[in-house]
């Protein structure tokens, strides 16, 4: 079982999404099956309920960064497709990956709107593996967002960013190190 709580203080988004939680875990009534339960709650009441089938190439949103952290750790560093539950909306979307090994990785979505911090705290200058993703199919003719994860080059591949989407949707987390722990 794994749970996503939104804190009080995103109350546009929760207003937004109509919820504050959402739970998933693995269809108790039919182990076999390959059905993922998502619940989403406000206030502690649960709201509303969505089975989803998926196979092994279906992974929900909130462990993708760990998915690519593993390919990287196999040594599986190229493009492919996988199916991802959207927990927010509980939908499975078709997402194609691109992956590209690169020293300019603010330069792969232009549009984006970084913070100034940003730009100050990433060294542009390091390698890294980046896997975008966008919308595939029939959804990715009318959502050209983009969204990258990004993790350092040498091992254990460490997590360093994740970016995309646009305007309200917009999110961004990204690991900053103190200039004691880079050695700067």
């Amino acid at each position: 079982r794994t749970e996503t709580h939104f804190p009080a203080a995103m109350k546009k988004l929760i207003e937004k999404k109509g919820h504050d939680m959402c739970m998933y875990y693995k269809d108790e009534m039919d182990l076999n099956s390959n059905k993922l339960i998502l619940t989403h709650y406000k206030d502690g009441i649960e709201n509303k309920r969505t089975r989803i089938s998926c196979d092994r190439n279906t992974f929900p949103s909130d462990s993708v960064l760990l998915m690519y952290q593993a390919l990287l750790l196999k040594g599986i560093k190229k493009d492919f497709l996988f199916d991802m539950i959207s927990l927010d909306d509980a939908l499975k979307v078709r997402i194609k990956v691109t992956y590209h090994f690169t020293d300019n990785v603010l330069s792969l979505s232009k549009k984006f709107n970084f913070p100034a911090k940003i730009y100050e705290s990433v060294n542009l200058t390091e390698k890294y593996h980046t896997f975008e993703m966008k919308l595939h199919g029939l959804l990715g003719l009318f959502i050209k967002s983009r969204w990258y994860c990004i993790f350092k080059a040498s091992y254990p591949y460490e997590f360093v960013a994740y970016w995309g989407g646009s305007g309200i949707n917009a999110e961004m987390i990204f690991i900053l190190e103190s200039k004691e722990e880079s050695g700067k």
